[in-house]
């Protein structure tokens, strides 16, 4: 985790890495965000590996950046409450991608990645014309997964000085 631990109390800020400077202009020039990211969680997914159905939360602003590296996996979004467990759409994440979310999909929505070796890639992926790859059917999840999730902390407090 880099930039500090959110809290509802707010976030003492804690400096990024200068690589993590170098990304947060190169998104500012990309129109990805229109201010400096202050957060950045770094996960690492081995294949078969998921995460449950969440939200970011109230802590950021209603946008995030979810940069994939290394391996593919499919993301699912899902409508609110999750008991109901209604899939609105898949989204195959590839190596090297940037996936943007914000407003509706942030607030209304939940995402996951699902436990499983395999994602099928069909005309159920909202992003299938979009990918790099022109392989369809079931695709093996075969490396480790890194992502970095870029958000912004909406309020932030001064760091106590070490005494």
């Amino acid at each position: 985790m880099w930039g500090g631990k959110p809290s509802a109390a707010g976030m003492a800020q804690e400096e990024l890495p200068s690589w993590l400077g170098e990304l947060s202009q190169l998104l500012k020039e990309k129109k990805v965000f229109k201010k400096d990211f202050n957060h950045v969680l770094i996960n690492e997914y081995e294949p078969g590996q998921g995460i449950m159905a969440h939200e970011d939360g109230p802590l950021y602003i209603s946008h995030v950046a979810i940069l994939s590296l290394q391996s593919a996996l499919m993301m699912e979004i899902y409508e609110k409450p999750f008991a109901d467990k209604k899939k609105l759409f898949s989204l195959y994440l590839e190596p090297r991608s940037l996936l943007v979310f914000r407003e509706d999909v942030y607030k209304r929505h939940l995402h996951s990645i699902e436990e499983r070796m395999t994602d099928n890639l069909d005309d159920g992926v909202a992003n299938l014309h979009l990918l790099n790859t022109s392989r369809r059917g079931e695709v093996e999840r075969e490396h480790t997964r890194v992502s970095l999730t870029i958000r912004i902390v909406k309020k932030l407090r001064q760091a106590t000085p070490p005494s």
